[in-house]
C-alpha cells in the first residue's frame, strides 16, 4: 500500500513509500523530493532487494556529493515517513538575506554558504 505523505505543496515528488517487504519495492531510487530551493530528500533501501536491509533518508543540494546532514537509516516505514515529512518542514525555506549597499552588490562574491542555506543580498 502506498504511504501518504502529505508533503508542502511547493515541492517536486518522484516516486514513493509503500508499506511492504517485497523485495520488488525494496529499491535504492525509491522517493526523491525536490525543493524550491535546490535541495533534495532522497529515501532509498539498503542493500537494494534484501529484506534485511533498511531504509536510507539522504537530504543533499544540487548533487549527491554534496550532504547536508548524516543519512537518516531506519527499518520502519513510520519513522521513515515521518522524518521525510520532519525534513520536507526544515528545509523548505531555507534563505538567508543578507542587506548591503548596491556598490556592494556588484563587487561581492559570496562566501560558501551555511550548509542547507542561500543566500540571497538585498541593496540596503
Amino acid at each position: 500500500m502506498k504511504v501518504e505523505l502529505h508533503l508542502p505543496e511547493n515541492v517536486v515528488v518522484k516516486g514513493a513509500l509503500y508499506t511492504t517487504t517485497d523485495p520488488a519495492y525494496l529499491v535504492q531510487d525509491m522517493l526523491e523530493i525536490d525543493l524550491p530551493n535546490g535541495i533534495t530528500i532522497d529515501v532509498g533501501w539498503y542493500p537494494e532487494s534484501d529484506p534485511a536491509g533498511s531504509f536510507q533518508v539522504v537530504v543533499f543540494r544540487d548533487h549527491w556529493d554534496n550532504q547536508l546532514r548524516e543519512p537518516f537509516e531506519t527499518k520502519s516505514i513510520e519513522d521513515v515517513t515521518r522524518e521525510v515529512k520532519r525534513l520536507a518542514e526544515e528545509y523548505q525555506n531555507r534563505t538567508v538575506t543578507l542587506p548591503c549597499s548596491a556598490t556592494s552588490i556588484s563587487s561581492f562574491k559570496p562566501p560558501q554558504s551555511e550548509k542547507g542555506f542561500d543566500l540571497q543580498l538585498a541593496a540596503a
